[in-house]
């Protein structure tokens, strides 16, 4: 996830954050690194809503569903 202020070219001088998102198939976990960056104001807390969405052996299709609340910090969720 990439953010800045969306007005200015403050991303030039490295006025923005990145999350990094990384999903395991085989564990289904989502790792959801640390926020790294020097754009401010840094929201305190987010929600992400993830979605998991995967091809049954019957050809339908399952979904999973967790709402997650990111306090800027390492987190890792089991999602199934």
């Amino acid at each position: 996830l990439y953010e800045d202020d969306n007005e200015t070219y403050g991303y030039e001088t490295g006025k923005y954050n990145e999350i990094d998102f990384e999903w395991n198939d085989k564990t289904k976990e989502l790792s959801i690194s640390h926020i790294r960056g020097n754009a401010y104001p840094k929201l305190i807390s987010r929600r992400f809503n993830i979605e998991v969405i995967e091809p049954d052996t019957d050809g339908t299709v399952r979904k999973y569903m967790k709402l997650l609340e990111y306090l800027n910090k390492k987190q890792i969720v089991v999602i199934k």
